[in-house]
C-alpha cells in the first residue's frame, strides 16, 4: 500500500511520490480527497495546505492556519507550491481526476480514495461518473463509513468500502 506515498523523499500525493511508489512494487495507491470552496476534487490529507508544507507565489512557507483547501478556490490553490519544501519546485496541488487518469496509465494498480469531508451526494455523483470514465468501477477501495459510503456502495456494488483500523 502507497499510503500518501512515499512520503519521506518525495512531496506526498505528487505524481512523482506515485510513481516512486509504484516503482518500488506497491499497487495499491491512496489518495485523501479534500474538496475546494468552488467544488473541486483535490488529494491532500489535510483542509490546512501549511501542513504539507505548501509555498505561496513568493516562495514563502504558507503560515499554519491561513490556507484551507475548503475555502480556497481551485483557481487560487493552483498558485501554490507543494514540492519546494522537498526540493521539487513547480509541484501544484493533484486533482482527483488526475490521480484516476494516472493510476489508469500505470496499469495493474488499485486506487484508495480516503474521504476526509463529507462531500454529499451531487459529488459522491461526479466522483463515480470519474471512477467509470477511467475503468475503476470493479478495482477501487475507499475509506469512509456511514451515508456516504452507503451512496458509495449502491453506485459502485464491486468497490470494497471500509475504514481504517488502528492497533496498539
Amino acid at each position: 500500500l502507497g499510503w500518501r506515498p512515499y512520503t519521506g523523499n518525495l512531496p506526498e500525493q505528487s505524481l512523482l511520490a506515485y510513481q516512486k511508489a509504484y516503482d518500488i512494487g506497491h499497487r495499491i495507491l491512496l489518495c485523501d480527497i479534500r474538496i475546494t470552496s468552488d467544488g473541486y476534487m483535490v488529494c491532500c490529507h489535510d483542509d490546512d495546505i501549511s501542513k504539507v508544507h505548501a509555498y505561496d507565489s513568493n516562495g514563502t512557507a504558507v503560515p499554519s492556519g491561513t490556507v484551507k483547501i475548503s475555502e480556497t478556490t481551485l483557481s487560487d490553490l493552483l498558485t501554490y507550491d507543494f514540492g519546494k519544501y522537498k526540493g521539487y519546485e513547480g509541484l501544484k496541488v493533484l486533482q482527483i481526476e488526475d490521480f484516476l487518469k494516472y493510476c489508469k496509465n500505470l496499469g495493474e494498480v488499485t486506487p484508495v480514495l480516503e474521504m476526509k469531508v463529507s462531500v454529499g451526494e451531487e459529488k459522491v455523483s461526479e466522483l463515480v461518473s470519474l471512477i467509470k470514465e477511467y475503468g475503476f468501477e470493479n478495482n477501487i477501495m475507499f475509506v469512509d463509513s456511514g451515508e456516504q459510503a452507503q451512496l458509495i456502495g449502491t453506485a459502485l456494488p464491486n468497490c470494497t468500502i471500509g475504514d481504517w483500523v488502528y492497533t496498539l
